[in-house]
């Protein structure tokens, strides 16, 4: 298999992909492993997605989502007791 980025062998990449960052509360959206290498992933980790997550408008949106999620998961606990 080949990186969708560098066209370089990736089939022994054990690095996994997430389409929308896990940072931002994205655990199930990933791509398959060896889709992208692991040179790749972590440049678009460090690169990319760091100074974008760092920007104070979506810091607020993550402690909001984050937030309300923690809420939701109390609300389902509160309702099974």
């Amino acid at each position: 298999m080949r990186c969708i980025f560098c066209k370089n062998d990736s089939s022994s990449s054990r690095s996994v992909e997430h389409i929308m960052p896990e940072s931002i509360g994205s655990k199930k959206r990933v791509l398959p492993c060896g889709v992208v290498c692991d040179k790749c992933n972590n440049y678009f980790a460090r690169k990319v997605e760091e100074p974008v997550l760092s920007h104070l408008s979506l810091l607020a949106f993550v402690v909001a989502l984050t937030v309300r999620l923690k809420l939701s998961q109390n609300d389902c606990v509160m309702q099974r007791t």
